[in-house]
């Protein structure tokens, strides 16, 4: 009898980054934590645990229920607190669970912007992006009048010329104002040394 070998991959059932958030206003003291998820087949429920996955929390302001399909929004911790989200999926007969950790982000004092590199090589890329602040908008402005509303991007081919200044401006979903960030990007001539993997900056 002939073995036929079949290789399945399944998509793994967690929190969407490119969703979920968790972050506290400017000038509160409360976090928010909404929830999404991926790769589920239905409807999902939350729990939330503390940073260990040890102790459930449980009071008023942890409201359970999902505010619409797959999503649940938890008020609750404060700036740079991390707890445990703990995510089923019982839809269609199939049990699916998962335990993430999530941290609050202190939008008064923490850095929104993410960058792979801060100095580029002409020729490399650039990589910005911002942290997930739920179901919003994300505008970028730039040096020779770049601009764009993706929450993370990429700019090939990069030029002496996008050396500058790159901001990001958003209003976080469950914040009333805006919070702005700046980072400076330098693109520099390279001569590649007898290595060639090995890129030295002028």
């Amino acid at each position: 009898m002939r073995e036929i070998t079949v290789n399945c991959e399944v998509p793994i059932f967690s929190l969407d980054p490119g969703r979920a958030s968790a972050y506290v206003c400017v000038g509160e003291e409360i976090g928010i934590m909404s929830l999404w998820t991926r790769n589920n087949f239905g409807d999902v429920s939350y729990q939330l645990w503390d940073e260990d996955d040890e102790t459930q929390i449980n009071n008023p302001n942890v409201p359970g229920e999902p505010v619409e399909e797959g999503r649940a929004v938890y008020l609750h911790g404060g700036p740079g607190e991390t707890y445990t989200i703990r995510g089923f999926d019982t839809s269609e007969g199939c049990v699916k669970d998962f335990s993430q950790r999530i941290t609050l982000t202190n939008l008064a004092t923490e850095r929104i912007i993410t960058a792979e590199r801060e100095k580029i090589c002409e020729g490399d890329v650039i990589k910005l992006g911002c942290i997930t602040l739920g179901e919003t908008t994300y505008e970028w402005t730039g040096p020779n009048g770049f601009t764009s509303t993706d929450q993370n991007f990429v700019i090939p081919n990069a030029t002496t010329d996008m050396t500058g200044t790159y901001t990001v401006t958003v209003c976080p979903e469950f914040c009333g104002d805006n919070v702005e960030e700046h980072i400076y990007i330098k693109v520099r001539e390279c001569f590649i040394p007898v290595n060639p993997n090995v890129h030295v900056m002028k």
